[in-house]
């Protein structure tokens, strides 16, 4: 509530990203979908971050994949106690074992949780030890690509003051013109900063092949009139996803869509969950979405 509007512009998109329950109203009806992708990026983005994204890409996606594979067996195991224990229930209220034999089962499975919950977690424990190589890795990435990244800010800062020192002596005696020039160089450093249209463009091509939309050179020039109900879905959650935020807020994100859209889009967000390592919220009064 104390945030200034102007500090919102680091939170949403960038911390905080959003799938609304309609995709037909949270889409302009009349502005190409390739725009609509692209606007958050243009607005919200730097040419800095862009650049150091792209250069731990690989690395970081190595690393959350093989926690991910660690995660995915503890959950195996995690799940199958689970089942089982859903499985005797359903046994004995379809009368399919007697009290005593329910009793003696369930005091058995009880047992086993402790053990269950302690090998789900050393499994965890051990991927991550096993992961260290390509977290050290990751690290050092991380490390070289803030070196490029400031080096690459650096030479912008003092081409900048050397055109600063030229216009001075250029203009000494006329401020009109001085003004005028430092104008110039001023939006030229800035535009030396900012994404471009076609590194936008980039950037939302790969993210609507990421959420499963065919084609994309193609509908990225496309109505959103053009476009299904289910796919209207996954252009609102590539917007979601442009300036890469670590939590996802998903507010009725199938409330429009019939049944079997419904699964794919939840499948959707599972997958980028793992793949992104996001956290996710969903807000729904729907029982079958939960």
């Amino acid at each position: 509530l104390q945030v200034a509007e102007e500090e919102f512009h680091k939170i949403r998109g960038h911390k905080i990203g959003m799938i609304f329950q309609d995709p037909l109203s949270s889409l302009n009806p009349i502005v190409r979908i390739g725009k609509q992708i692209t606007e958050a990026t243009l607005i919200n983005s730097n040419k800095l971050k862009l650049m150091f994204n792209d250069l731990i890409s690989d690395d970081l996606i190595k690393y959350k994949n093989y926690l991910a594979r660690g995660k995915a067996k503890s959950d195996t195991i995690l799940n199958k106690y689970e089942k089982e224990i859903i499985d005797l229930n359903n046994a004995y209220d379809n009368n399919n074992i007697s009290s005593s034999e329910f009793n003696s089962k369930m005091k058995e499975l009880k047992k086993q949780k402790a053990s269950i919950k302690k090998q789900a977690k050393e499994i965890v424990k051990q991927t991550k030890l096993e992961a260290a190589p390509l977290k050290l890795k990751l690290d050092e990435t991380k490390k070289q690509a803030k070196i490029k990244v400031a080096e690459y800010k650096a030479s912008i800062i003092n081409e900048y003051n050397e055109k600063v020192i030229a216009l001075k002596k250029q203009y000494a005696n006329d401020k009109s013109a001085y003004k005028k020039a430092l104008n110039q160089i001023n939006k030229e450093k800035t535009d030396k900063l900012k994404i471009t249209k076609q590194e936008a463009k980039r950037r939302a091509l790969e993210i609507m092949k990421e959420v499963g939309i065919p084609e994309p050179e193609k509908r990225f020039k496309q109505y959103p009139f053009e476009f299904s109900g289910g796919m209207r879905q996954r252009i609102v959650i590539a917007i979601a996803l442009t300036e890469t935020p670590e939590i996802l807020i998903c507010d009725e994100p199938t409330t429009a869509l019939d049944v079997t859209i419904q699964g794919q889009i939840l499948e959707l967000i599972k997958r980028i969950q793992k793949e992104r390592n996001l956290s996710v919220i969903f807000i729904t009064h729907d029982l079958g979405v939960v």
